[in-house]
C-alpha cells in the first residue's frame, strides 16, 4: 500500500529566467503561495546566464526552491532544463516576469483530472504593469472543457503566453524544445503541443502577466520582431518535421514570410487560404471556425495584434 506521501501528486512550478532579478522575487513568492492542499508544489528557477542580481535573489530562497544555473542558451534552453529537472508528475511553466493567482495548481490539477487524455492545460490570464498593477480586461477564452488543439495553427489569433502553459511531466519531455529558439518560445511550444495530446482550456485568469516594455521581444523595432517571427517559424517548420514528423501547411508558413517582407495582401491571401483549411479540417463548431477565421486575417492585416507578441 502507498504511504500517504507517496500518493499526494506533486506539481513542479518551472521559472525560467535572465536578467528579472527585480521581477523574480513576485515569481517565486506566486509559486510558494500556492493554495492547494494535499499537494506538493515545488519551485524550480533556471537561472539562463543572467548578468544581474538574480542569483542573490535565488540564493534568499535557498531551502525553500530549487535553483539551476546555466550559460546562457535562451528561453527554449532554460525550459528545456526546467522540464528535464522537474520532480513533479504535472509542470507549470511561469516567466519570471509574470505571476500565479493563488489558485493556479489546484485549478490545473482539477482540469488534469476532469479528462485523462490532457497532456497540457492552458488557461486565461489577466495583464498587470511593472509594479503588479492590473490593466486592461481578462484575456479570456470561454472554451472550459474544451479540446483546443484546433488553436495550434492559429496561434497568432489568440496567443497563449508561456505562464498559462501547464503539462503533464511525460508530455513536457516529449517537447523536443529547438536550442536556436532563443525568443518567444510559447510560440514553438503551441505549435508543437496540438500533434502531442490533447488540450483543455480553463476559462478563469490564473496568471498575471506582465507587461513592462523591457521584454527582449517587445524592445525590439517591428522589423526586427517581423524577421525573428519569421526566422523561428522556419525552425518551428523544420524541428517538427525532423522529430515528429509533422510538416506544417505551407499557407501557414507562407503568412510568416509575407508579414516578415511586409505585404500585407499577400499574407491576406495566404491567411484566406490557411482559413479554408482550418474551416474543412478542424474540429470546432462552425461559428467558432468562421470567428478565429476572421481574427486570423485581421492580425494578417495587422488590425488585430497576437497576444503573444
Amino acid at each position: 500500500m502507498k504511504s500517504d506521501t507517496q500518493s499526494r501528486p506533486k506539481v513542479s512550478v518551472v521559472i525560467n529566467s535572465y536578467n528579472y532579478a527585480r521581477f523574480l522575487g513576485r515569481a517565486i513568492e506566486s509559486g510558494l503561495r500556492q493554495k492547494a492542499p494535499g499537494v506538493d508544489v515545488e519551485i524550480v528557477v533556471v537561472d539562463d546566464g543572467s548578468t544581474d542580481k538574480t542569483p542573490e535573489v535565488a540564493a534568499a530562497y535557498t531551502g525553500r526552491i530549487r535553483y539551476y544555473r546555466q550559460s546562457n542558451g535562451g528561453q527554449a534552453a532554460a525550459i528545456h532544463s526546467g522540464c528535464q529537472l522537474a520532480e513533479g508528475d504535472f509542470i507549470c511553466l511561469l516567466d519570471a516576469d509574470d505571476e500565479f493567482a493563488e489558485n493556479k495548481v489546484a485549478r490545473v490539477l482539477e482540469a488534469f483530472a476532469e479528462d485523462g487524455s490532457r497532456g497540457a492545460v492552458y488557461n486565461s490570464y489577466d495583464r498587470m504593469d511593472a509594479a503588479g498593477v492590473l490593466i486592461g480586461e481578462h484575456a479570456v477564452w470561454s472554451r472550459a472543457g474544451q479540446d483546443v488543439r484546433q488553436y495550434g495553427l492559429f496561434w497568432m489569433a489568440g496567443g497563449v503566453p508561456t505562464s498559462c502553459i501547464s503539462l503533464r511531466r511525460d508530455v513536457a519531455r516529449k517537447l523536443v524544445m529547438p536550442k536556436e529558439f532563443r525568443l518567444c518560445a510559447d510560440t514553438y511550444i503551441l505549435a508543437a503541443l496540438p500533434h502531442l495530446t490533447r488540450i483543455g482550456w480553463i476559462n478563469d485568469p490564473l496568471t498575471f502577466y506582465r507587461i513592462h516594455g523591457e521584454n527582449a521581444f517587445a524592445t525590439q523595432e517591428q522589423a526586427q520582431q517581423r524577421k525573428l517571427m519569421l526566422q523561428n517559424w522556419r525552425i518551428i517548420h523544420s524541428t517538427l518535421k525532423q522529430a515528429y514528423g509533422v510538416e506544417l501547411s505551407s499557407a501557414v508558413f507562407e503568412i510568416q514570410e509575407q508579414r516578415a517582407a511586409a505585404k500585407p495582401w499577400s499574407a491576406l491571401a495566404s491567411t484566406c487560404f490557411a482559413g479554408l483549411i482550418y474551416i474543412v479540417r478542424a474540429e470546432a463548431s462552425t461559428r467558432m471556425k468562421l470567428r478565429e477565421t476572421a481574427k486570423l486575417v485581421a492580425t494578417a492585416m495587422g488590425l488585430h495584434r497576437s497576444l503573444t507578441e
